[in-house]
């Protein structure tokens, strides 16, 4: 067709069109020496992401470090500052997401990045509501914390003659930013077969590993027809509601962390934003141990419903623990934050699995991701009762509950699929790939097996 635009790697690939979408084991797949050249790209990635991460959260220790008081917030301000944030994400996922397909990842990545810094660095200059409320904005629209809360006890000591502390805690959290932006746009390749750190052979391995990953019918070409075939697709429709119930919950209780800690006991701010710690530290933990047994056992929906319901637990406990048993209500606090945590990467890889097609891939990630911040801007309007936030923690119960019935019918429905699949017969099959054109077929191939 007119509109389909090649964008495929100059290194020719060949892939069974069997190859169903499973993991192989040949010994070729697993090259250390292609495991090392990928890692240092791969955790440069991973601390651009933290980073973000932690300037995103920081608003939440601002509100302990004297932002209320200095701009004069009131608590229902402090509340759409949080929900702004959403709506500039939301506008510009998906473009963002059609732009990363057409250019050159790394130059529009390096230019986000600095964009986001400079804004986080900025909001220590606002002197009222409408600043913030703008500056969260333009973050929202550049985005399209583990450490975050140490940093921001460590702040609250800083001389205050000049900055106050929630002042210092965006010009120090955010100047990072700046780093990333430039390494970014001189490290990062917008490709494998453009990483001078590969060989000719690595490079082929790579190729090799994303036909397997793309399953039996994969393509990396581009059109708007493949754009607007995720919007006709039933699965896009189930993972939303899943993301939406993550993020309503998620967001929630990673935002008010500081305000439901300061809730607990007798300690000030600077206490309360140290013991934020704990709970990012074992979210850290709980997302490397989701993640590795996840991808050892090849199953995302059981590992999902696992980490939800940790999180219901501790949803359960900050709800009805009496007010006086701090240390339960303290660990209610870190398992359901560790258990929204656990889930995170879990689910990105469930529907990035199930969407063959590298444009029909990119376009269901910013789909989802940008119904995902419609749900992370209510998530952050349901703590609006403190300082027990008994109707917030119960929203969040509901999201998860609701999450959990989602993933169970979504594996149920992909798990028909396959099975239907596999009694095919070659005419059957034929029939199947007919409906569809080559490039717009993707996922639907009577030979790709979805993920469970």
């Amino acid at each position: 067709m007119a509109e389909k635009t090649a964008v495929d790697s100059p290194i020719k690939s060949t892939y069974d069109e069997k190859t169903s979408h499973q993991p192989e084991n040949n010994a070729d797949t697993k090259n250390l020496d292609t495991e090392s050249a990928l890692s240092g790209t791969s955790s440069w990635s991973l601390s651009s992401i933290l980073e973000k991460q932690l300037v995103r959260t920081v608003i939440s220790n601002a509100k302990l470090g004297g932002l209320m008081t200095d701009l004069s917030l009131t608590e229902s301000q402090y509340l759409w500052c949080l929900s702004i944030f959403q709506v500039g994400y939301i506008l510009l996922n998906v473009p963002c997401n059609i732009i990363i397909r057409r250019w050159r990842p790394s130059a529009f990545l390096a230019i986000l990045t600095l964009f986001w810094g400079i804004i986080a660095m900025s909001t220590a200059a606002v002197h009222n509501f409408v600043g913030l409320f703008m500056a969260r904005f333009m973050m929202g629209v550049a985005e399209a914390g583990a450490t975050g809360g140490l940093i921001a006890y460590g702040i609250t000591f800083i001389s205050t003659d000049r900055l106050n502390s929630w002042q210092w805690m965006f010009v120090i959290e955010g100047s990072p930013c700046i780093l990333f932006a430039v390494v970014t746009y001189f490290y990062l390749p917008d490709n494998y077969f453009k990483a001078k750190f590969l060989t000719d052979e690595q490079k082929q391995l790579q190729d090799k590993r994303m036909t397997i990953d793309q399953g039996a019918a994969g393509d990396t070409s581009w059109s708007w027809s493949q754009v607007r075939s995720i919007f006709t697709d039933w699965k896009i429709y189930l993972y939303t509601v899943i993301h939406i119930c993550t993020s309503v919950a998620g967001v929630g209780v990673s935002l008010t962390l500081p305000s439901l800690i300061n809730g607990m006991g007798d300690w000030g701010p600077a206490t309360s934003l140290a013991l934020t710690t704990p709970p990012y530290a074992l979210s850290c933990v709980l997302i490397f141990i989701g993640a590795y047994s996840s991808d050892r056992f090849f199953d995302r929906s059981i590992h999902l419903v696992v980490g939800n319901l940790l999180c219901a637990l501790g949803y359960l406990l900050m709800m009805f623990a009496p007010t006086e048993s701090v240390a339960v209500r303290y660990f209610a606090v870190c398992i359901a934050l560790g258990g929204n945590y656990m889930v995170f990467p879990i689910k990105i890889a469930w529907y990035s699995n199930n969407f063959s097609g590298l444009t029909r891939r990119a376009i269901a990630v910013g789909v989802i991701a940008s119904v995902d911040s419609i749900g992370s801007a209510f998530g952050t309007q349901i703590y609006f009762d403190g300082p027990n936030y008994f109707w917030g923690n119960t929203i969040g119960f509901i999201c998860i509950v609701v999450q959990i019935i989602a993933i169970i019918a979504l594996r149920f429905a992909l798990q028909y699929q396959n099975k239907k699949r596999d009694k095919m017969t070659p005419e059957e099959k034929e029939q199947e790939i007919t409906k569809y054109e080559p490039h717009l077929i993707g996922d639907r191939h009577p030979d790709f097996r979805y993920a469970l």
